[in-house]
């Protein structure tokens, strides 16, 4: 890729990666590339904005088509704004848009939910939140009284529809709490996870061993350390080993990323270190202590520092997508695969 890789996802058996780029292994593919096997193709004509290369940041699959949400104007050469529907030939739009920004998308019960910042979605009003039902977009009810939130991160832990919210004029500043939404009503997991530093978030949700697990940029879990993850077991947020850390702290630690497979949590983003182990942005944790990759992950050309910004497990594959270079055979930028 000759940009980032911000989201990656499995569509009709084959590895979709979505991002920031314009080329994929050479082929034209702005935003978003599928992998058959063999070579990277585009969707169609892609995605286009104006502004200049589109931003991919969320992607999921939903009745039986891959939908997309970020920063574009077009899609299929179609004027279509931030969300999109590809069908596995054409593009086509969901509903009329909205008045803002979508920054995460998941499935719950038979039904595409879209959280970020905006009043109205598909002509109708809901803050922040909304549901798609295959036809038409519907509110679900606000998560917070009060208003100017935004929904940073979107998943689904135990059967619940979880998200966690953030305040300011920034896609991820100042998060205000994890939530939960199980069918009837939202109800707010614990405390704040909080930072010491003015800028903070939580930009992923995943489960691993019946546990929620948020990661993000944070050092603080209800006045308890906790470097950038922490898990809910149902009662109370705890700390998940160390953590990770940087020694480099205008560039991190943070957590991007998060998947989880049988005796495995993944968790990608920008740091050094997770506990005491040196791991350059992907490190795993098995329940009890952390391990690194191997290979090491170096910034791309004209960065300072590498960043995992997505991790999919598939089987005994790890995709990873992000902004790096991996020195391998064959090298590559932005994406690879690990095979255990």
């Amino acid at each position: 890729m000759d940009g980032p890789v911000t989201a990656l996802a499995v569509y009709r058996e084959r590895l979709i990666a979505a991002g920031e780029f314009s080329y994929a292994g050479g082929t034209a593919a702005a935003g978003v590339a599928e992998w058959d096997g063999g070579r990277w193709n585009a969707l169609g004509e892609g995605l286009s904005w104006r502004g200049g290369i589109p931003r991919v940041s969320a992607m999921t699959v939903y009745e039986n088509a891959l939908i997309v949400c970020g920063t574009f104007d077009a899609a299929g050469g179609e004027p279509i704004e931030d969300l999109a529907r590809w069908d596995g030939t054409d593009w086509t739009a969901l509903g009329s848009g909205t008045d803002g920004w979508i920054s995460g998308l998941t499935v719950y019960q038979d039904e595409l939910i879209a959280g970020g910042r905006f009043d109205s979605i598909g002509g109708i009003g809901a803050p922040s939140i909304a549901r798609w039902n295959g036809e038409a977009w519907h509110p679900l009810e606000s998560i917070e009284e009060e208003g100017g939130y935004s929904i940073a991160a979107l998943g689904v832990h135990g059967g619940d529809l979880i998200a966690s919210t953030a305040t300011g004029s920034m896609e991820w500043f100042g998060p205000r709490g994890i939530y939960r939404w199980d069918g009837l009503s939202w109800s707010r997991l614990g405390g704040a996870l909080e930072d010491s530093s003015s800028f903070w978030w939580i930009g992923s949700l995943t489960s691993f061993e019946d546990r929620l697990v948020a990661g993000g940029l944070f050092d603080d879990l209800e006045g308890r350390r906790a470097s950038c993850l922490a898990a809910w077991d149902g009662s109370s947020w705890g700390p998940i080993g160390a953590g990770v850390s940087s020694l480099n702290s205008q560039h991190g630690p943070s957590v991007s990323a998060l998947a989880s497979r049988p005796g495995a949590l993944i968790v990608g983003g920008t740091f050094d270190h997770a506990g005491s182990v040196p791991a350059a942005g992907l490190a795993r944790w098995d329940g009890a202590a952390w391990s690194g990759f191997g290979e090491i992950l170096t910034p791309p050309l004209g960065r300072e520092y590498a960043s995992v910004l997505a991790v999919l497990c598939l089987d005994d594959r790890l995709y990873v997508g992000g902004s790096f270079r991996l020195f391998a055979d064959p090298p590559c930028a932005h994406i690879a695969c690990w095979r255990d």
